[in-house]
């Protein structure tokens, strides 16, 4: 593994998921009580553990040049900088392919920037 970027809980996206997920599985928890269904309240929880992991993992760059395992960083054209803090990546996943883009929210904003650019100097900055 080349680098892992922590993700910024301080922002409001990652720290509304969080929320969120926990709100959520703490509604399962209640109606498993009440309704004394402790086998729907178990799975609904276990249901409520995905996005808390997605919102908790941290990015990072593998060995073969992908970013979190799925977007090829040769792909990536360009990286534009999200108001409210976070990057949206704007890439082609297959050569020729439609351009997509994601969000990241990491905490060393320009560390996971210039680890992009030292593996892709292609990319353009907005």
């Amino acid at each position: 593994m080349k680098a892992k970027f922590k993700r910024d809980f301080r922002n409001p996206m990652v720290y509304w998921l969080i929320v969120l997920a926990v709100v959520l599985w703490g509604a399962c928890q209640f109606m498993g009580i009440w309704y004394g269904d402790w086998l729907r309240a178990f799975l609904c929880s276990l249901s409520m553990l995905a996005p808390l992991f997605i919102a908790c993992t941290p990015y990072y760059i593998a060995d073969t040049g992908n970013l979190n395992g799925i977007i090829q960083i040769s792909f990536i054209t360009r990286i534009e900088q999200l108001r409210k803090g976070g990057y949206r990546i704007f890439y082609t996943w297959m050569e020729n392919g439609k351009e997509r883009s994601s969000c990241f929210y990491p905490k060393e904003g320009q560390a996971f920037i210039d680890k992009l650019l030292e593996i892709n100097p292609n990319i353009k900055l907005n």
